[in-house]
């Protein structure tokens, strides 16, 4: 269990002893190969371990024409997998490279923040211990998410869509972000622009779904919620976004952001509110379960700016340790009691013994 705790112990004493450090390029690309390496090269780490095992077994030997043609996953993964065969390295290449990808999101993200260390710190316990080492798919589309949301700050829709696209190549839900670019339309130009970047993103989203979703609607309806698949845990995780979904509704001021970053993160917020509701709607905590995943980034983004917008009265130095600590606790609650915490453990790398 040790090697999680060092993972995340490392940035934790970066954050409280250099709060606000800003990342040199080449500081974020050891960062990037730290975290590509820790989840890439894991071994029998992660609950759905088998499960791409005997996916990647399943490919072994097929030609590329073959699994394209029968492929009705996500082929962003499914073509990594096929190429990692190809050339022999098997499901340590792909786990490899899709971490690389995740990783990529994540260390540019956390970099664009006021306090990065923090905003890391934050996102080990869950976000690189359990999504990125457990749902390898997910994790990237969530990735190129973070990314997709920087280039909304900067209102770049052509790159956010792009990105949201490239996600929807790993994991075919990613395509509901887009909705996020809905706010930042309306409130922006004139309205002969609004019209035309509207019809442009139903036009986008339109695409997306029938190439994305639509082939895997009925598995989707049937496998999750006519079925109520539950996922165990659920409404804490989604009580994990609503916090911190709930400060930047209520807060918004405060956190001085420019325009196009405010309409942003009050849509992540509201989508995040709209999680908890669905959750007590819908008959599979699953689907939302999944769904919330991409919120993931509003508790890296509010917490490394919650020290600043002083909702208690206590010097910044207590509340970053504060803050430091309930991350650490989110870590030490899910390794000890999470009932799938054992397929985490013990920690093993195909690069050296722990």
């Amino acid at each position: 269990m040790w090697p999680y705790w060092l993972f995340f112990l490392v940035p934790a004493y970066m954050a409280i002893t250099r709060p606000k450090q800003i990342w040199s390029s080449s500081l974020s690309l050891v960062l990037l190969l730290l975290v590509s390496i820790f989840v890439g090269f894991r071994y029998q780490v992660g609950g759905d371990w088998e499960i791409y095992l005997e996916n990647q077994l399943n490919n072994s030997g097929l030609s590329f024409l073959n699994v394209i043609q029968n492929t009705i996953e996500d082929p962003g993964y499914e073509f990594l997998a096929w190429a990692s065969d190809s050339v022999g390295f098997g499901i340590y290449g792909v786990n490899f490279i899709c971490a690389v990808l995740f990783s990529t999101g994540l260390i540019r993200f956390c970099r664009a923040q006021p306090r990065p260390w923090l905003a890391l710190t934050l996102s080990i316990p869950y976000l690189v211990i359990v999504v990125a080492m457990g749902y390898t798919r997910q994790s990237v589309a969530i990735g190129l998410i973070m990314l997709a949301l920087l280039s909304l700050e900067k209102y770049n829709l052509p790159a956010f869509f792009l990105q949201i696209a490239a996600g929807a190549l790993f994991h075919k839900t990613a395509v509901v972000i887009i909705a996020l670019a809905l706010p930042s339309i309306l409130s922006s130009g004139k309205l002969i622009n609004k019209i035309f970047s509207l019809l442009l993103v139903f036009l986008i989203a339109l695409s997306l779904f029938y190439t994305f979703l639509a082939p895997r609607l009925d598995f989707y309806v049937f496998g999750y919620e006519d079925q109520a698949m539950q996922s165990e845990g659920a409404a804490i995780r989604v009580a994990m976004v609503v916090i911190p979904a709930f400060i930047v509704v209520l807060f918004s001021q405060r956190f001085r952001l420019i325009a196009s970053q405010q309409f942003v993160w009050l849509a992540l917020a509201y989508a995040s509110i709209a999680c908890l509701v669905l959750l007590a709607v819908l008959k599979s905590s699953t689907v939302v379960d999944r769904l919330a995943l991409y919120c993931i980034p509003l508790q890296m983004f509010v917490g490394s700016r919650l020290i600043d917008l002083k909702l208690v009265n206590v010097p910044k130095s207590v509340a970053l340790s504060l803050i430091v600590a309930a991350a650490a606790m989110v870590q030490f609650v899910w390794l000890n009691y999470a009932i799938t915490a054992f397929a985490w453990l013990p920690y093993q790398n195909i690069l050296f013994s722990l």
